[in-house]
């Protein structure tokens, strides 16, 4: 089966819900996955085809299923494991039109953070957490959620670096 996957960066706003914002350097690429591919198959795959090394960098793997999404709020489908791919796989069966979204960040960028999580708390909702490796600190000052409609001001802060992600390892 073929898949078309893009890189770049998943952004949430109030107004417009989620949005992911292709790198237009990178761009896409076209893959050819069957049921057999695990999820670390995958991740190989994509770092070859995108000509990223898989040791210099994380990536994540997500995807937006359309018709299952009930409002604006709903996030992303983050595939990490064998299982997942599988229900991805499943899912693009019937929905050809499904990009696979790949996020890049240098291990360099993500190994300098520090997270303190405390898994006893109850989980707040907030219309821009974003589900990545948990591998930075997030304060409120360091959150801005994205209420422009304005294309070129999107761009400008995926270019800038103000997008919020969180990583689950």
């Amino acid at each position: 089966m073929h898949i078309y996957a893009s890189s770049g960066l998943w952004k949430s706003s109030k107004r417009s819900g989620w949005r992911f914002l292709v790198d237009e350097v990178k761009g896409g690429r076209l893959l050819t996955l069957d049921t057999s591919k695990t999820f670390d198959n995958l991740r190989v795959m994509v770092c070859e085809d995108f000509g990223i090394d898989v040791n210099m960098v994380n990536i994540e793997l997500s995807y937006l299923p359309s018709d299952l999404v009930i409002g604006i709020d709903s996030a992303p489908v983050f595939i990490t494991n064998d299982r997942q791919l599988k229900n991805f796989l499943t899912y693009v069966k019937n929905k050809a039109s499904t990009r696979l979204c790949v996020c890049i960040r240098s291990k360099a960028e993500t190994s300098n953070i520090k997270v303190d999580l405390n898994l006893n708390e109850e989980a707040t909702e907030s219309p821009n957490r974003q589900e990545e490796p948990m591998s930075f600190e997030v304060s409120e000052e360091d959150v801005e959620v994205d209420e422009s409609d304005d294309d070129c001001n999107r761009e400008k802060d995926m270019i800038n670096g103000k997008s919020v992600r969180f990583f689950s390892r």
